[in-house]
C-alpha cells in the first residue's frame, strides 16, 4: 500500500498543461526526487499535493484512502508538510505568529500568545532560538542574491530590438493547435511565473523562441506533445 498516491494528476495555467496525467506513488520510508529542466512541472505538482493549486483531474490518496485537500491547512492534518524555494512568511509577524498562522488561537480577533505557545509546543525562549535560525536562513538567501545581482544584466525596454525576441520582449503567439493567441513575457529563471504569463528563457518554450521574428513559426516539445505556434508580435 503507498502511504501517498498522487493518480493521473493534471494542472492547467491557460495556455500550458504544467501536469500530464502524472501518477507518483510513495511508501513509507521512501526518499524521492523530481527532476527536470525548469518549466517541468515539479513545484506544481508538490503544490497540489500541499493544496497550494488544485487538479483539474486526478485524484490523491492517503493509506490507500481518496482525500480532498482543500489547501496547505487540509494537507498538514494528514502529515503533508512542504519546504518551500521561496520564503512564505509574513514578513511583519513574529516567529511564533507564523508558525501559528491559520491555526491560531484567538480571542475577539486578537491572537492568544499563551494558548498559541502551548498549541506550538514552544518554551518561553524557544522564539529566539528560531529567530536566529531563521536569521541564518535570511542571510544564506541574501548571499544568493547578491551572486544573482553580480551575474544580473539590467535590460532597458527602451532599447530592446523589436524585431527579435529576446528577455525582457513581450511576445503574442498564434497556437494553432487551440486556434488561439497567448502573450508571454520573456524573464530570467528567477523571475518566472508561468501562472502570471512569464515565461523563463531557459523553459521549453522561452527557450526555442529567443531569437525568432514575427511570422517564424516555432515548433515546442511539451510534456503533451508537440505544440506549434507562430510569432505574431513582439513589444
Amino acid at each position: 500500500m503507498y502511504i501517498i498516491e498522487m493518480r493521473n494528476i493534471t494542472k492547467e495555467f491557460p495556455g500550458i498543461i504544467a501536469n500530464d496525467d502524472v501518477t507518483l506513488q510513495l511508501k513509507k520510508g521512501e526518499i524521492h526526487a523530481l527532476l527536470g529542466e525548469n518549466g517541468a512541472g515539479k513545484s506544481t505538482l508538490m503544490s497540489v499535493l500541499f493544496g497550494l493549486y488544485r487538479q483539474e483531474a486526478g485524484a490523491i490518496y492517503k493509506n490507500g484512502e481518496a482525500v480532498q485537500i482543500q489547501g496547505p491547512n487540509d494537507a498538514n492534518r494528514l502529515g503533508i508538510g512542504m519546504v518551500h524555494q521561496h520564503f512564505k512568511l509574513v514578513h511583519n509577524f513574529t516567529v511564533l505568529e507564523n508558525i501559528v498562522l491559520g491555526v491560531e488561537t484567538t480571542k475577539s480577533g486578537v491572537l492568544q500568545i499563551k494558548e498559541a505557545r502551548e498549541k506550538g509546543d514552544l518554551k518561553e525562549n524557544a522564539e529566539y532560538d528560531t529567530a536566529k535560525e531563521e536569521q541564518a536562513k535570511y542571510e544564506a538567501r541574501i548571499v544568493e542574491l547578491e551572486k544573482m545581482l553580480r551575474s544580473a544584466v539590467i535590460i532597458d525596454e527602451d532599447e530592446l530590438d523589436k524585431d527579435i525576441i529576446s528577455i525582457g520582449s513581450k511576445v503574442t503567439l498564434y497556437n494553432e493547435d487551440f486556434d488561439e493567441d497567448e502573450e508571454y513575457i520573456i524573464v530570467g529563471s528567477a523571475e518566472a511565473n508561468p501562472a502570471g504569463g512569464k515565461i523563463s528563457n531557459e523553459s521549453p518554450l522561452g527557450s526555442v523562441i529567443i531569437g525568432k521574428r514575427v511570422g517564424d513559426d516555432v515548433v515546442v516539445d511539451a510534456p503533451a506533445g508537440t505544440i506549434k505556434y507562430k510569432v505574431k508580435e513582439i513589444a
